[in-house]
């Protein structure tokens, strides 16, 4: 039941007035037969959508470009992290662009600035977690690392202002 519908249904935001009902986007989810047994990449030539010209709302794969005899035809799942697609698709991509580590942060309760550090990182919303892509640290989750790694004798006012990026201590 659920696990066949969760790797086997397609969905997409249909757009208003589109006999949703509620006059908003919706997002539509529809079970597709055979439509899951394309493969997966980044840049397909196929795309799947929702023709929602009709009362009846139907499911359709098109091709946006030209087709050679024989070529292997692809549609993308999405741009998404491989723990996504693994637990929703049955798959993970080697080298995925889109793929992620979340790390839980919160400081050592021994740390006698834990408080502090908390509050800091709380002012800063990333108290709960610190995300690392292929394109390596944002530039708030490196600040955010700083923060965890600073030790008693740096978290002076000016440590602190240098890597909060000038935020003065009175801002947490």
């Amino acid at each position: 039941g659920v696990c066949m519908h969760m790797s086997r249904s397609f969905s997409l935001v249909a757009p208003s007035g589109s006999g949703s009902g509620s006059g908003s986007d919706m997002p539509k989810t529809a079970m597709a037969p055979f439509a899951d047994l394309f493969n997966h990449c980044n840049s397909p030539k196929l795309r799947y959508e929702f023709d929602h010209r009709t009362e009846q709302i139907s499911f359709s794969i098109r091709s946006g470009a030209s087709v050679a005899a024989g070529e292997q035809m692809f549609i993308s799942y999405g741009s998404l992290p491989n723990l996504f697609l693994l637990a929703r698709f049955g798959f993970a991509l080697e080298n995925n662009e889109h793929d992620e580590v979340v790390l839980l942060l919160q400081p050592n309760v021994a740390d006698p600035n834990a408080q502090l550090k908390t509050n800091i990182l709380d002012s800063m919303g990333l108290l709960s977690k610190l995300v690392i892509t292929w394109n390596g640290l944002t530039e708030s989750s490196l600040r955010a690392a700083r923060v965890m790694l600073l030790k008693p004798q740096e978290m002076s006012a000016y440590h602190l202002a240098t890597i909060l990026g000038g935020r003065s201590k009175n801002a947490w």
